[in-house]
């Protein structure tokens, strides 16, 4: 298991209820919940801006990247975030990170994410 913070692009992985630890697949032929679309730093400045403002941020981000999947990549998923809680800010953390999920909430098998994305 490792922190969430230290997922990148291309992982997948299942987690705790509390989306704290991420229990990273081998590899995403293993069943998974997310796959991580995307990692990118947050631009709202030094000042923890709220969960509003960092929701709004990634959800444009997330919205973006996935739609430059393409339909028939996307068919059948969802996409989600995760973004910095107020303590996890003041270590440091400002990655917003993407997420693509099966849209029934079913496990994953294989990447979901095209090469290259």
């Amino acid at each position: 298991m490792v922190p969430i913070t230290e997922l990148s692009a291309g992982d997948c992985f299942s987690s705790n209820a509390a989306q704290t630890v991420a229990t990273i697949a081998g590899s995403c032929d293993t069943p998974h919940l997310y796959q991580v679309l995307s990692i990118t730093p947050s631009e709202l400045g030094e000042d923890f801006p709220g969960e509003e403002a960092l929701t709004a941020e990634a959800d444009a981000r997330c919205a973006a990247d996935f739609a430059g999947l393409g339909s028939d990549a996307t068919a059948g998923l969802t996409a989600l975030h995760l973004v910095p809680s107020e303590a996890s800010w003041a270590e440091g953390d400002r990655d917003l990170a993407c997420l693509v999920a099966s849209s029934d909430g079913e496990e994953l098998t294989g990447s979901q994410v095209p090469a290259g994305s």
